[in-house]
């Protein structure tokens, strides 16, 4: 489930920028 960690990261990645 990689994947799903990989997504998540890069929503965070997006609302912190």
């Amino acid at each position: 489930l990689v994947l799903i960690l990989v997504l998540n990261r890069g929503k965070y990645v997006q609302n912190i920028l």
